[in-house]
């Protein structure tokens, strides 16, 4: 959502799905599933360079490591 011209807010969710495998014709029931969401905000420091920190977490997983929270921040200049 651009509140302004420089500064946004951001909402994510993500849904992945990973195969099955099987071993001599017998499946495994070993597929991956994952949901997380996340949400952040970015700014223009200048009209070149963005800050922007987003916090998600997992919010099911299936066959795999949870991750309890996550903070990305990142540096962009633009040229």
């Amino acid at each position: 959502y651009q509140v302004s011209p420089v500064f946004d807010l951001r909402l994510g969710v993500s849904h992945t799905v990973g195969g099955e495998t099987s071993v001599a014709g017998a499946n495994q029931n070993d597929s991956t599933r994952t949901t997380k969401w996340s949400l952040g905000a970015g700014y223009f420091v200048t009209p070149t360079v963005q800050l922007l920190a987003t916090y998600g977490e997992d919010a099911s997983v299936r066959n795999g490591f949870k991750e309890n929270s996550r903070v990305n921040l990142r540096l962009l200049k633009l040229f």
